[in-house]
């Protein structure tokens, strides 16, 4: 299966130098269903934040796209923007990059470039600076099968901010070919993600709301492993496992090199920083679509058996189809596949473009928690 192609390549090393520390994350609301906490927070020094969240969830009807939401600073939380010395923060690649071959029509649905009706609740409110894009044209080929060019928006902050989270948000267009046949066409499609367990050096550091199916780090249902000292990787559930949070259209692995700081297997909600000062580069600037599958061989998607998949609708926020929807909201993703033969698509492990958003000048380190 897919989640284990790193993992030979993994080497738990155990913590052993001192590490700064920072405060424990403040009690929260914690949402079993979404395995999110819902967090007051006050601004970091040096930051600017959304205001403060609320304890109301996003609703699961069809709700019209949400406008921009003015920020104190009278940032548009809703546009994406490179790294500036005002923001302390960046939202990755620039999306527009690949508008020649995925067009506009994902702005429009999404009610702009950052976030998107289905987001987890409050994540853009709380959590806005996590929102990130992976753009890549022309990847590696691998397979009958494989995705030639994607841009990806996730959600992560690596951090106890973030990695403590289960359930993360998603949106993917990616362009998808068929070698046997010479057909390529597009899929746009989006959802929850459910990134399984927290894994710190090897050992579960247990969490309200954690999966009991995954219990090792290679179970297929998830998994988000901390290396201290080096990096961490997230891992989706698998698309074939039968459980009801697995999405049933994205495997979606993300990389990230250069962490915030150190988790604590005893209180993984404990905020720690390589620099507590921030003036460094372990600020969660690097990010690299480690691998990605596409799965189209559920029957349901063939509406007329023809082996070609062929739909413009909606999928609830884990990507089953659904009818009844017509705007975009938590259970009525949009979901686009422009006449596609049914089958597993996949990019070649490990060689997707790593990402780095942090343009800061030389000698200068602009970027804050969180990023």
């Amino acid at each position: 299966m897919a989640f284990l192609g790193l993992w030979a390549l993994v080497i738990f090393v155990l913590a052993g130098s001192v590490l700064a520390q920072g405060p424990a994350l403040p009690p929260g609301e914690y949402d079993l269903e979404e395995g999110q906490y819902v967090f007051n927070v006050p601004p970091l020094a040096g930051t600017e934040t959304a205001p403060a969240a609320t304890s109301t969830a996003v609703p699961t009807t069809a709700t019209a796209i949400p406008t921009a939401t003015p920020e104190p600073s009278g940032h548009n939380d809703r546009v994406w923007h490179p790294l500036n010395e005002a923001d302390t923060y960046e939202h990755k690649a620039n999306p527009h990059d690949l508008d020649d071959i995925f067009g506009t029509d994902f702005y429009t649905l999404a009610g702009g470039e950052i976030s998107y009706p289905w987001q987890t609740p409050n994540e853009n409110l709380n959590k806005h600076e996590g929102y990130g894009w992976l753009v890549e044209r022309g990847t590696s080929i691998t397979g009958d099968k494989y995705i030639s060019d994607y841009r990806v928006q996730y959600h992560a902050i690596v951090s106890a901010f973030g990695s403590a989270v289960r359930f993360h948000s998603i949106a993917v267009e990616a362009r998808l070919c068929d070698e046997q046949t010479g057909i390529c066409g597009n899929f746009r499609g989006g959802g929850h993600l459910d990134y399984g367990n927290l894994f710190i050096d090897g050992v579960l550091a247990p969490l309200p709301g954690d999966n009991p199916d995954a219990n090792n780090p290679t179970s297929g249902f998830g998994t988000r492993l901390h290396n201290t000292d080096s990096f961490e990787i997230w891992y989706s559930g698998d698309t074939l496992r039968e459980s009801p949070t697995m999405h049933s259209l994205l495997f979606v692995n993300l990389f990230f090199s250069d962490p915030f700081g150190p988790l604590n297997v005893n209180d993984p909600t404990e905020l720690t920083f390589y620099c507590p000062d921030f003036q460094c580069g372990s600020n969660n600037s690097k990010v690299r679509l480690h691998h990605m599958q596409i799965n189209l061989t559920d029957p349901a998607l063939d509406l007329d058996g023809d082996g070609t998949v062929d739909i413009d609708g909606y999928t609830d926020r884990y990507g089953n189809l659904i009818g009844g929807c017509s705007v975009p909201s938590v259970d009525c993703v949009p979901l686009l596949v422009e006449g596609l033969p049914v089958g597993v698509y996949r990019m070649t492990e490990a060689a997707g473009l790593v990402i780095d958003g942090d343009t800061s000048p030389p000698g200068e380190f602009w970027i804050r928690h969180p990023n």
